[in-house]
């Protein structure tokens, strides 16, 4: 499933991603059907993708498509679909369109985010894309925040009004919200990474498999300039 982060601030538009998939095995003997689950993973795959027109793309859900890593197909996606003068408006719909023409089509939720320049000024954007829905989410771009898909109950659990039992009855804790409108570009970077590394560290003790790990890909977007943060990249052990 994996876990992806998108964080909009002043300065600009920060994403992330882990590098986890995990592959599942179904077979039939006898007539019964015997699944695997997580029988093989890769902490090796690329979740952000940095587009030739600046925008950036994550994504988190089904690993494979027709029995490949759907990373490959995204790579595809971007070499053939959009160009540098591609509006970041249209790669939401481009990507919606493109893999829709599977069958079937992928479950899988993708961020788009980009910088644009709107009455002279620049404003970040972000939109979430569904293709097996068949959907496009504008997330609201009017004030900062973030937004996320995959593995999200650590996070929420982390970041969201919980409460305890006491006494017979719900006895809520205190919430401390998290203040986005004063967060610099480095302080979205850092919550990326504590939000991907402390789903990695939860689930290391957890029952449950671990579908988030590996390396932690970040890709930093601003007015005129995308970089990577930090990104994986091949190497001969």
């Amino acid at each position: 499933m994996s876990l992806i982060v998108t964080i909009r601030v002043n300065e600009g538009i920060v994403m992330a991603g882990d590098s986890r998939a995990t592959f599942n095995v179904q077979k039939v003997e006898n007539n019964q059907t015997i699944r695997g689950v997580g029988v093989h993973y890769t902490d090796s795959s690329n979740k952000v993708f940095l587009s030739p027109n600046g925008a950036g793309i994550s994504y988190c859900g089904e690993a494979a498509c027709e029995g490949k890593p759907l990373s490959g197909y995204l790579e595809k996606f971007l070499l053939s679909e959009v160009q540098e003068d591609t509006l970041v408006s249209d790669v939401g719909p481009l990507l919606l369109t493109y893999f829709r023409r599977f069958q079937p089509i992928p479950k899988v939720a993708f961020h788009v985010a980009g910088v644009l320049k709107e009455n002279d000024t620049y404003v970040g954007k972000v939109w979430r894309v569904f293709p097996a829905e068949d959907r496009i989410e504008n997330i609201i771009n009017d004030k900062p925040g973030a937004c996320w898909n995959g593995e999200v109950d650590v996070l929420a659990r982390l970041l969201q009004p919980v409460s305890v039992k006491g006494g017979g009855k719900d006895l809520p804790m205190a919430t401390h919200p998290v203040p986005w409108d004063l967060f610099t570009l480095q302080d979205a970077v850092d919550f990326a990474e504590y939000a991907i590394a402390t789903t990695i560290d939860a689930m290391r003790f957890q029952l449950r498999p671990k579908t988030v790990g590996g390396p932690v890909d970040i890709l930093a977007l601003k007015a005129g300039e995308s970089l990577w943060v930090k990104k994986k990249t091949l190497e001969a052990r």
